[in-house]
């Protein structure tokens, strides 16, 4: 799903700011809340269907056993700072080296790409670990995908590196939410995912802030992205640490 949503964006979007210009831009954010609802309306007449009914058996009143998911937990921020970085730079980037709006639209439907084949990718290693190994391979995927055109440049680089960076990138949140389900009882899946989701949060709003700080300092977005991606090399070694705490 957030694969085509990614795509649909890179063949909408680079046309239309490359013909309007940046005054095009609140027509896009309109076409995009457009898209947005109507995926909210489709989700929620699914939900709608589902058997929401809790758990009668067991205990009602459970807490989130967040000190044993700290190794995970403190990953997944470090994961929000990192990754956003690239997700927020890599055009600029490109355009900083005369990439054109062919370019754009190229790599970032191989970023979607990458997001639609990460789910059959990743399936059986979600499905086989525990801990934190998944979110572990996610960050350092993440890291080396990241800065995979500085290394390689020119167009083959660039979208090795976005059909990359999809493959991986996407897993994050579907690693964290493995450990929950793997390790918690069904009681606590939500309370579990929303503390992911919060500390991943502030780093998604720390990470665009320390880059830019970095390239203005440096002149550069090179040492945005590669600052992007030493954080998320942290994550990866912080979010290994992450054992199985099953309470199931």
């Amino acid at each position: 799903g957030g694969g085509i949503g990614i795509l649909a964006s890179a063949v909408l979007l680079p046309p239309l700011l490359s013909i309007g210009g940046a005054a095009q831009w609140p027509v896009a954010w309109l076409m995009l809340g457009g898209l947005s609802v109507g995926a909210w309306l489709a989700t929620w007449r699914i939900v709608g269907r589902l058997n929401t009914q809790q758990h009668k058996d067991g205990p009602r009143r459970l807490a989130v056993p967040w000190r044993l998911m700290l190794p995970s937990l403190a990953g997944y921020f470090l994961y929000g700072v990192g990754y956003i970085v690239y997700l927020t730079f890599i055009i600029a980037w490109m355009r900083n080296n005369d990439g054109g709006v062919v370019l754009e639209v190229a790599s970032w439907s191989c970023l979607g790409l990458g997001v639609m084949a990460s789910s059959f990718l990743w399936k059986g290693l979600l499905a086989r670990h525990k801990g934190g190994v998944p979110l572990a391979i996610a960050c350092l995927g993440s890291a080396i995908t990241a800065v995979i055109p500085l290394i390689f440049a020119g167009t083959a680089g660039i979208l090795i590196s976005a059909f990359g960076f999809g493959a991986v990138f996407f897993m994050g949140p579907a690693a964290v939410t493995a450990i929950s389900k793997h390790n918690l009882p069904a009681l606590l899946w939500s309370g579990s995912i929303a503390l992911y989701t919060t500390g991943f949060a502030f780093g998604q709003t720390l990470g665009p802030i320390g880059a830019g700080v970095i390239a203005d300092l440096f002149g550069s977005l090179d040492h945005a992205l590669i600052a992007g991606s030493l954080v998320l090399t942290l994550a990866a070694a912080v979010s290994v640490l992450q054992r199985q705490f099953a309470q199931t």
